[in-house]
């Protein structure tokens, strides 16, 4: 099976206020994946890829062996990608002007990209479980980046900044 991919409607705005208000740090990870439509088989790949002007993007995945990819090139960016179960890889790259990125992990050995290139940057990595590992790389502008594991044991985490505002936050 292949793709399970929900379209954002109204995402951009739900998920701006939820970032506005701070709501979307504050709320459970089954809050963002208690929607069993959204639940999927084992082994099930979620790809979004954009390119155009006002760009957001939105894959939540439970279960296991999920992987999850959003990649969005010019405009106003955004994505989200949430996961609960174990064996989970999520992956979002974005390249040029608003970005913002966040992925939130519930389970067992998940690995989680962020690759931000240009301008507004920011990025979040919210990881809950056991064998944990995160990326965060972020090149130009207003930067910012904020990972936090709970997990017992030793997390991997690596945060790459390169230019103007950098701040990283690192909470194990």
């Amino acid at each position: 099976m292949k793709a399970t991919v929900m379209r954002a409607v109204s995402v951009r705005r739900t998920f701006s206020t939820l970032l506005a208000t701070g709501t979307l740090l504050a709320l459970p990870v089954t809050a963002y994946c208690a929607d069993p439509d959204l639940a999927s088989p084992e082994g099930v790949m979620a790809v979004t890829t954009q390119v155009g002007v006002q760009n957001d993007a939105y894959i939540s995945q439970r279960g296991a062996s999920k992987t999850a990819t959003i990649a969005q090139t010019g405009g106003l960016n955004m994505a989200t990608i949430t996961q609960t179960g174990l064996n989970e890889a999520a992956i979002a790259t974005q390249y040029g002007s608003g970005n913002v990125a966040g992925i939130i992990q519930a389970g067992v050995n998940d690995v989680a990209a962020v690759r931000q290139y240009g301008v507004g940057n920011d990025a979040f990595v919210g990881q809950f479980g056991n064998n944990l590992m995160a990326s965060v790389n972020q090149v130009g502008l207003l930067n910012k980046a904020v990972v936090i594991q709970l997990t017992p044991g030793l997390p991997v985490q690596t945060v790459n900044q390169v230019g103007i505002g950098r701040t990283s936050l690192v909470i194990r």
